[in-house]
């Protein structure tokens, strides 16, 4: 049965064609062939067209750009992309190593695997243990209950085990303590097992992030909604989204945040969607969490790494710096964040 595709297949010659029908510049036709060969033509001109298109929803690039242009701009993007996970990463194992600590001290080190019961005292997932607030109550049973009930049928040998710790644990050892149950479970769980602690407990969490002047609340606030930008947008690079240009993210709330940044974001620029759930702030959110002054600086040596031997230069008139959606004096900013969470470091 014969059948009309939208989509054909193409060849690597009719994809050069084709680029070279929508305005873009081929310098070396068989270095093109190559690239397409290593990185798809999906990835490099439908993933990158939107900085290049001159009519936004077309197929028609401005005039002058070339091909070698987009691949730099995936390459850096690639750079880019593995720096920034790595940090989140650092975020992650962070929230899960306090969390544990903390629960392991107060609650203690043993959950009862055999049941998905929630209310045994001696449980450190018992309900008990976690706030009693009345907006909070119904996600704090939905959370532990997911929890358990993940482990309970991980145990059982019902459900796949991710973590090797786990399995060790579950096969020679009488217990999953706190810190072992944190190595299966992903970020967003982390997140909501913060999210439904008292609220001292909360605080202790809290202040071990953000040593700064604000307030209880505040503080709160702002770790709640950094965590979540930091989690969304790792999700979406993680799923082949451009680290300049992923949407949808949770906004860190002004005040906090403009003070946490000592001066180098400006109101107007928050008020103007810049810098608040964007590179920029992920940027920022990680170096506000950081706990060691050493994570700050290596984040800075790599961001230099991936764009010094572009700064100056520009695609279409635009600034690579500009085109990832930061500012021209990145660094000189990122250093006075990290001067302000470490005001002793030398």
């Amino acid at each position: 049965m014969n059948r009309s595709y939208d989509k054909p297949f193409m060849d690597y010659d009719g994809m050069i064609n084709l680029m070279q029908s929508s305005n873009i510049d081929i310098d070396n036709r068989e270095f093109a062939i190559q690239s397409l060969r290593e990185y798809s033509y999906y990835t490099l001109v439908n993933g990158y067209k939107d900085t290049f298109l001159a009519i936004p929803g077309t197929d028609c690039f401005r005039p002058g750009t070339n091909f070698s242009d987009i691949l730099t701009l995936h390459l850096i993007d690639v750079d880019v992309n593995v720096l920034v996970l790595k940090y989140i990463l650092s975020i992650e194992n962070s929230l899960k190593s306090k969390l544990a600590y903390l629960i392991s001290e107060k609650y203690g080190v043993w959950t009862d695997v055999s049941a998905f019961d929630i209310e045994n005292p001696n449980d450190y997932l018992c309900r008990s243990n976690y706030s009693n607030n009345r907006h909070i109550k119904p996600l704090r049973n939905n959370r532990l209950k997911r929890i358990k009930k993940n482990l309970v049928l991980q145990c059982r040998g019902e459900k796949k085990i991710r973590s090797e710790a786990l399995k060790h644990y579950i096969e020679h050892h009488n217990h999953i303590p706190p810190w072992i149950l944190m190595t299966e479970i992903p970020f967003a769980d982390a997140i909501n097992w913060y999210s439904i602690l008292q609220s001292k407990d909360k605080d202790e969490i809290t202040d071990l992030f953000l040593s700064s002047h604000l307030s209880s609340d505040d503080k709160k606030e702002f770790l709640k909604q950094a965590l979540e930008l930091l989690r969304q947008y790792r999700n979406k690079i993680a799923h082949n989204h451009r680290t300049f240009n992923v949407r949808d993210l949770p906004v860190l709330p002004k005040t906090s945040y403009l003070l946490l940044t000592n001066g180098s974001l400006s109101e107007s620029e928050y008020n103007n969607n810049f810098g608040k759930a964007d590179l920029y702030g992920v940027l920022n959110a990680c170096l506000i969490l950081f706990g060691s002054p050493y994570l700050g600086r290596s984040l800075i040596r790599d961001l230099h790494f991936a764009f010094d031997d572009y700064i100056g230069k520009t695609i279409l008139g635009q600034s690579i710096l500009s085109i990832f959606g930061l500012p021209e004096d990145i660094f000189e900013r990122l250093e006075k964040v990290q001067e302000q969470k470490f005001p002793n470091l030398q």
